[in-house]
């Protein structure tokens, strides 16, 4: 008998490059998927440290949440990070929530810096 698999798809967010300021974040929308993973890659960070969040966007105001629904710690060296919201995940603080993905949400970068090279992308599971 076949093995199944879950259904999943790949976004791209931020693409890869060398910033100098926060980018503006797009809105991604989520149509079934349940699980979002985010995955933040770290080329080189010149300052302080970059922090990722995912915000929720409130579906009938349009505007984001209060609060952070989940963030990295500081990033301050080159290096891999990754964020998974989803049912039956274990919630631990700066990487993971046990809830089912927010129907909308952006990846915002917040922190000091001068120059960072970064790749955000967004792994969609149903």
């Amino acid at each position: 008998m076949a093995q199944q698999f879950t259904a999943r798809s790949m976004c791209r967010s931020v693409l890869n490059g060398t910033r100098t300021t926060h980018p503006t974040p797009p809105v991604i929308t989520v149509q079934s998927a349940k699980t979002v993973v985010v995955h933040i890659a770290m080329e080189a960070i010149t300052g302080t440290s970059i922090t990722f969040s995912i915000w929720e966007i409130h579906p009938v105001t349009g505007r984001l949440k209060a609060a952070a629904t989940l963030a990295t710690a500081a990033i301050t060296a080159a290096g891999y990070a990754t964020l998974t919201i989803g049912p039956g995940v274990a919630t631990v603080s700066n990487v993971s929530l046990g809830t089912i993905a927010p129907k909308q949400f952006n990846i915002t970068p917040t922190g000091t810096f001068s120059s960072a090279n970064y790749d955000v992308s967004v792994e969609l599971i149903d």
